[in-house]
């Protein structure tokens, strides 16, 4: 589970803590609003199911990932970060293959699609953020379509389709060379911050009224 500012809006307290564990999640994650509560900066010691972004300096207390174990034998990674950050886990140790602090996706997702990895770079109610395409070895940008606007993105076939915040439906090209727009129309009011869904030859979307 999440727990970013869920005590009022400002990172998350011990007892909230304990009562997201005693109802059965086994690790909460958190993000840059962590320190709000100057307690968590004591007792994520004795918690390592809390968990602070991974990619903070070194020597930042608690940890930002951690292994258990699933009820079916299986061990399962849970890491967090700030950025875009890429990890090897060899099963004992997480290691950075590459990471660059400039991106950062907030609560939108990626795509990976034939070893390019699109996604939004930057926050939700602003033109600003940039959409982009990089390499998901090395961390390269391709390219990144400035002043994009935040948007919400999935894949189908080799064609990405966008929702952006402000309601527009745009379809683009899957391409490391460069964006290639093919169509955009604009379907709903803000605020759209879902990722659209396809099935059976039809695209579903929505904004924050449902």
């Amino acid at each position: 589970a999440n727990g970013e500012n869920s005590a009022s809006g400002f990172g998350i307290t011990e007892k909230i803590l304990h009562s997201l564990i005693d109802s059965g999640v086994d690790v909460v994650t958190t993000g840059n609003h962590i320190w709000d509560q100057k307690e968590t900066l004591v007792y994520i010691e004795r918690n390592n199911c809390l968990l602070r972004p991974a990619n903070f300096p070194n020597g930042t207390p608690g940890k930002g990932f951690f292994v258990f174990n699933a009820k079916n034998g299986e061990k399962i990674l849970i890491s967090t970060n700030v950025g875009t950050e890429m990890l090897h886990f060899d099963g004992d140790s997480l290691e950075v293959d590459w990471n660059d602090r400039g991106i950062q996706n907030y609560t939108s997702g990626q795509v990976l699609l034939d070893g390019v990895l699109y996604g939004v770079d930057g926050g939700y109610k602003t033109m600003k953020s940039n959409l982009y395409a990089m390499d998901f070895e090395t961390g390269e940008v391709y390219w990144s379509e400035p002043n994009f606007g935040y948007a919400s993105l999935i894949a189908v076939s080799d064609t990405l389709l966008i929702l952006t915040e402000q309601g527009d439906l745009v379809a683009a090209k899957a391409s490391k060379e460069r964006y290639q727009e093919i169509s955009r129309r604009l379907l709903l009011e803000a605020l759209c911050w879902t990722d659209p869904t396809y099935s059976n030859g039809q695209i579903f979307i929505r904004n924050d009224n449902g």
